[in-house]
């Protein structure tokens, strides 16, 4: 029942951009599709989202943070942009990080999160209100668990030759050592 709930919220909130998106003369744009993660368990992973401004003015725009999905038993991803808002030149694009980390906690691999980042253009007025929302884009932000990375085998072989190294000086040293020892007693 609640993730039905969250559901629909996700659905209104992305059809209300949508709908602002169409009846108003956007300026703000998006390149790229929607941001998929494949996070290994303990890890981050970084992905950038570039918004545009296609207009002559200069837009201020604000990062929202999307509610992900819930998991049973299970620990949710932290989800963080930078930077959180700025301005836009006109006719110019600008790079948003979105950094996804999946803690180990009650996690394996294949859980999947989904929520809805919202790229919001506003505009500051002088009235009691603030700030007021022109127009949004919306990305649904997707987050699937994946095993820990493991070695590669040729960085398993470089590592157990340099152990052999180490091991075969350390070797030779002591029969060097060991045989100076002995030369200095017979005379």
């Amino acid at each position: 029942m609640k993730t039905q709930n969250i559901r629909l919220i996700f659905i209104g909130l992305f059809l209300l951009l949508v709908f602002t998106a169409v009846s108003a003369k956007a300026e703000l744009g998006e390149v790229a599709g929607q941001p998929n993660f494949n996070v290994s368990l303990g890890q981050s992973e970084t992905l950038n989202v570039t918004l545009l401004n296609s207009g002559d003015e200069p837009i201020g725009f604000s990062v929202v943070m999307p509610v992900l999905s819930t998991v049973p038993d299970a620990t949710t991803p932290t989800v963080t942009a930078y930077p959180m808002n700025g301005i836009i030149q006109p006719r110019s694009p600008y790079r948003v990080a979105i950094t996804v980390h999946m803690p180990t906690a009650k996690n394996k691999p294949g859980l999947s999160w989904t929520g809805v980042m919202q790229f919001l253009q506003v505009s500051n007025v002088s009235n009691p209100g603030g700030a007021v929302l022109q127009v949004g884009v919306a990305k649904i932000v997707t987050i699937t668990a994946m095993a820990a990375a493991k070695p590669e085998p040729s960085e398993m072989y470089l590592l157990f030759a340099a152990l052999a190294v180490v091991c075969a000086g350390a070797v030779a040293y002591y029969v060097v050592k060991l045989r100076a020892k002995k030369h200095r007693a017979k005379w």
